[in-house]
């Protein structure tokens, strides 16, 4: 534990004193990552069921500012929620964006909204769509078996 110039006593997972909130040096913080995790985890394991219990209080006693936050958050980073999605950057998107000019991977219309499309059996991103595109695409893979059926084959 450490004091501040006030003498309050404020302990590792703090980077501000609890008692005035006056800033902390983080440089204890960098230094002594691992073992600062460490007790946050054995803090954590000790008092789970407060923990989760303040949490439940206080998400119903902030239910509505927290919801307007998130979504918020997600209109500002609609295209980082996107991306992280499928497991690339920003980035990575616009590069491919650019790659097919900005236009639909299939029809090759200019590109106004975008689906990143993959196959959902391995993950493999494999290009970006038009809406139009998209839906018709994950329409066609639900129904090969019948499809080819159909086919005779």
């Amino acid at each position: 534990m450490k004091t501040c110039k006030r003498q309050h006593i404020w302990g590792p997972p703090h980077r501000r004193c609890p008692e005035c909130k006056k800033l902390k040096d983080n440089r204890y913080h960098e230094k002594n990552k691992e073992e600062l995790k460490t007790y946050k985890k054995q803090w954590y394991q000790v008092n789970r069921a407060e923990h989760n219990e303040k949490s439940k209080k206080y998400y119903q006693d902030n239910k509505e500012q927290i919801l307007a936050q998130t979504s918020a958050y997600q209109k500002r980073n609609k295209d980082k929620i996107r991306a992280r999605r499928h497991g690339l950057t920003v980035e990575q998107v616009a590069q491919m964006l650019r790659n097919q000019i900005n236009k639909c991977a299939i029809c090759c219309t200019e590109l106004q909204k975008y689906h990143i499309d993959h196959c959902h059996k391995t993950g493999k991103i494999r290009g970006i769509l038009c809406i139009s595109c998209n839906v018709k695409l994950g329409w066609l893979e639900g129904r090969e078996a019948a499809i080819s059926k159909y086919r005779g084959q």
